[in-house]
């Protein structure tokens, strides 16, 4: 079926520039939609070559942010302020845990327009959950143990008040973040420091084409926005995203490349932006 489509441009005066074009379509079997997109050049010449959307404000942002921390069932004891500055989200205040405070980082990132967040929360653990270190050493190892995605006799870890170190190589990245995850919700942990290394038993040329064909699969991520720079095994990540999760599911999908051992992740979280749709 040829879709019906209606476009409208938002321009006030020749001074203003066209913000966007917003495209309404209506099937003939009567369901409808519409797009935002950005005007090639081609066909709106004489239209700035910059486009650009505005911005949620930042209250707007601020009370998403609040929606969404207190939506996170792990968060309902926590104590926390949101302040919201040119997309830049600061939380302050209390958590009982740092699995709480992870919690906290990610519910932010979660939410649309957020450009960075900043995280003053302390960890307050209450009386009846703290333990002495070797008390989470010992459920640390065990917890590493358990886990079918980590290679325990390939992993050390240390604890000092509170504060889990992990150490090692390992072949892949998902057994460095399984390893990580592992140890993270054990009850007394104040936080932990993942220095585990990833060593991969073989080491192929990595073509990039590789890598953007896999960008190009997810249908979360704009492919064409994404800049790819290698060194051996070294990868380097360039341009924009629209959001955090865009962010993480690009870097996961660069480290499922068999060869990488480093990502550098240069990616600029933007919302505002759009890549070029051909109309």
């Amino acid at each position: 079926m040829i879709p019906f489509m209606t476009i409208i441009l938002w321009v006030s005066d020749k001074n203003r520039p066209l913000r966007m074009i917003n495209i309404s379509f209506r099937y003939n079997d009567g369901h409808s939609g519409s797009i935002r997109a950005r005007v090639p050049l081609y066909q709106a010449t004489f239209l700035p070559s910059k486009t650009k959307l505005c911005m949620k404000t930042d209250i707007a942002i601020q009370r998403n942010v609040i929606d969404e921390i207190r939506w996170d069932p792990i968060l309902h004891s926590a104590l926390i302020e949101v302040n919201v500055k040119d997309g830049i989200v600061c939380l302050k205040g209390n958590v009982d845990n740092f699995s709480q405070r992870m919690a906290a980082e990610n519910a932010a990132k979660r939410v649309k327009d957020v450009r960075a967040v900043a995280l003053d929360l302390a960890i307050r653990i209450p009386d009846e959950q703290k333990r002495p270190d070797t008390d989470i050493a010992a459920a640390a190892l065990n917890a590493l143990k358990w886990s079918s995605f980590v290679p325990e006799d390939r992993i050390r870890l240390k604890v000092d008040d509170g504060w889990i170190t992990i150490e090692g190589e390992v072949e892949w990245q998902f057994q460095k973040e399984s390893a990580y995850s592992a140890v993270s919700d054990l009850i007394g942990v104040h936080g932990v420091t993942n220095r585990i290394k990833v060593r991969p038993n073989i080491t192929p040329v990595i073509v990039k084409d590789v890598i953007k064909k896999a960008l190009e699969r997810s249908a979360d991520i704009e492919a064409n926005s994404i800049n790819i720079l290698t060194d051996g095994g070294r990868i380097v990540l360039k341009g924009k995203v629209r959001s955090w999760a865009e962010r993480k599911v690009v870097e996961r999908a660069v480290w499922a490349t068999p060869g990488v051992i480093d990502v550098k992740d240069e990616l600029i979280v933007d919302p505002d932006h759009i890549t070029n749709v051909s109309l």
